[in-house]
């Protein structure tokens, strides 16, 4: 149950964007009951997700263009009524334990406080155990009045305006990341462009020999060092689309630096 007073969930503002997360939201909003303010940014699905979104009465719905995912999300925090945000995907599931860890751990926090949550990952339908995937630790509770999304287009970070203080919960977020290859590999090459362009937009360069080493040393850290191989079939392909993640990357940012 929700406490009133200093800590209570009530004070915290749960931000997630969507696009095209029909399938998922429904059962990640039901996880979240136990907050009372949910801020749904919607960059433009086709599909039924805002109407999903429109049926719960703790979450408010935000019409939103692209401004990348640190830019997007933080309309949804710009939108809050509490200064305490949680930044949340509609492919991840909250779950009663967590929810009372972050509630007891807001009651003794200081207002400048940073909290790092664990994932729980789960790939077609089994978890994860290697491939640095687990652990996954994610800066996912934050006060707005001392830390904000930054600026990247892919791969999103929380950047504070001055020193604050780090904690780290126990109790993991469940995320459903990949129900198919389909949805993998797409997501692999969206990804992977978006994050070859934020190179070239902040000064990287790329030599073009990097494109043999650098996904080669991808799967050797991901499948050995990170032990990708306790998780059999799922574990080698996940590793395999780090390396094809990272060549496509550097990819796009060679062929973008090469035509100017």
């Amino acid at each position: 149950m929700i406490s009133e007073g200093h800590g209570s969930l009530n004070q915290v503002s749960v931000v997630i964007m969507t696009r095209d997360e029909a399938h998922n939201i429904e059962a990640c909003l039901k996880s979240l009951s136990e907050f009372s303010e949910i801020i749904v940014v919607d960059n433009g699905s086709r599909d039924n997700t805002c109407e999903i979104v429109n049926t719960f009465r703790n979450a408010k719905l935000i019409l939103s263009e692209w401004k990348g995912y640190g830019g997007t999300r933080q309309v949804g925090v710009d939108a809050a009524s509490n200064d305490w945000i949680l930044w949340f995907d509609a492919d991840e599931r909250m779950t009663p334990e967590l929810a009372e860890e972050i509630q007891n751990g807001l009651m003794n926090a200081a207002e400048s406080s940073l909290f790092s949550i664990p994932r729980r990952n789960y790939f077609l339908g089994r978890a994860i155990r290697g491939c640095g995937w687990s652990p996954d630790y994610v800066r996912r509770i934050f006060n707005r009045k001392y830390s904000r999304f930054d600026n990247k287009t892919v791969h999103e970070g929380i950047v504070s305006n001055g020193p604050v203080i780090s904690s780290v919960l126990t109790q993991p977020i469940t995320h459903y990341s990949y129900t198919s290859l389909k949805q993998f590999f797409e997501k692999n090459s969206r990804y992977a462009l978006l994050a070859g362009q934020e190179r070239r937009r902040i000064g990287r360069r790329v030599w073009p020999v990097e494109l043999f080493v650098r996904p080669v040393w991808e799967f050797f850290r991901c499948y050995v060092l990170k032990q990708g191989f306790i998780d059999g079939l799922r574990g080698l392909v996940i590793c395999f689309g780090s390396a094809i993640y990272v060549f496509s990357r550097d990819a796009h940012c060679l062929l973008e630096q090469d035509e100017q």
